[in-house]
């Protein structure tokens, strides 16, 4: 399955695109995700991403 999400800070308009590579769970309850490490579809660039600033994931087959 692959997952896309949408990414946005708060404080600025700007936003990207990414495909999910990891998903970290977190401390108290291991199957809630708290990070994702994320490939943007723009440019390749890796990230960590905070999953509170996760705005929208898409699910595919």
């Amino acid at each position: 399955m692959k997952v896309s999400a949408q990414v946005a800070k708060k404080e600025v308009d700007n936003w990207w695109m990414g495909h999910i590579i990891f998903c970290k769970g977190g401390a108290r309850d291991p199957r809630a995700n708290t990070m994702f490490h994320a490939s943007n579809v723009d440019n390749g660039g890796i990230h960590w991403v905070n999953a509170d600033e996760v705005i929208h994931i898409v699910c595919t087959d």
